[in-house]
């Protein structure tokens, strides 16, 4: 690829971006502050609100757009996934031409609650939330550009420093709700994002989850297990499951191959760096 320029360096731009230049790619990072991002990266200090900082962007043949919102509210949601990437099209415009790819990092939450159907790229979208509205409003706009676009839409991201539901059966808590979780370790979605700058001709959509969701609460009573806790004497609650079952085939047809292909692996790993 050249030159990427990762928007969002945090806990999956970062692991991206040491991955590609050990590879020898020329990684450019752009923050609000830099400050504290590993050598090998190059820091760009912007604003992504303050298009005036924007205009002497490093020339780039990809670029990856993984930005969060800074608060959970509806605004720093349309900030983020909306206004920031607007005024961002906006800077590259010069670039349309060279630029090959756009990576717009979306989530599996813009399925909706379909009671656990199975879902993948063609299946009809749902903005009835605040949060998907605004996820799908900036897949619409990253499509609609000059450069070339592939929407990302991520599972729920635990890895190392980020354990999530483990982090939850440790403490004690429940973790009996009924709903299903679509979920991707975090070297496997860095390893999917890589895959997809590489690819010649990439998708316009790609769902990027271990293709293994499972029911919180079997996930919950797994990890009892491996750490020695007896099992919650409640039954989980009963009705429908929220929430829905994503497949993966588009990215697993397309090349890429999962280091966890399910919950289990992914956990296990994590258990056995914390021993």
């Amino acid at each position: 690829m050249g030159h990427v320029l990762i928007v969002g360096c945090g806990y999956v731009g970062t692991a991206l971006g040491l991955r590609l230049a050990t590879r020898g790619h020329v990684v450019w990072a752009l923050r609000r502050n830099p400050a504290g991002l590993p050598m090998t990266l190059h820091g760009v200090e912007a604003d992504l609100l303050v298009p005036n900082t924007l205009r002497h962007l490093p020339r780039v043949d990809a670029v990856v757009y993984l930005i969060g919102p800074v608060r959970e509210d509806d605004a720093a949601r349309a900030d983020a996934w909306v206004h920031g990437l607007r005024y961002l099209l906006s800077a590259l415009e010069p670039q349309r031409g060279s630029i090959r790819r756009l990576l717009f990092a979306s989530s599996v939450e813009v399925y909706g609650d379909r009671e656990g159907a199975w879902v993948d790229e063609d299946s009809a979208v749902s903005g009835t939330s605040a949060l998907a509205r605004h996820r799908l409003e900036g897949e619409r706009l990253a499509q609609k550009g000059a450069i070339p676009t592939t929407v990302v839409r991520l599972g729920r991201v635990f890895g190392p420093g980020r354990p999530g539901l483990l982090d939850q059966v440790t403490a004690g808590e429940a973790c009996d709700a009924p709903c299903w979780l679509n979920l991707i370790h975090r070297d496997d979605a860095v390893g999917a994002l890589h895959h997809l700058l590489d690819l010649r001709s990439a998708p316009g959509e790609v769902v990027v989850t271990d293709g293994a969701p499972v029911l919180e609460h079997e996930a919950a009573a797994w990890m009892r297990t491996r750490l020695g806790k007896p099992p919650r004497s409640a039954d989980p609650e009963p009705g429908v499951a929220r929430g829905v079952r994503c497949l993966n085939d588009r990215l697993l047809a397309s090349g890429h191959a999962f280091a966890y292909p399910s919950y289990r692996e992914g956990y296990a790993a994590l258990l056995s760096r914390m021993r």
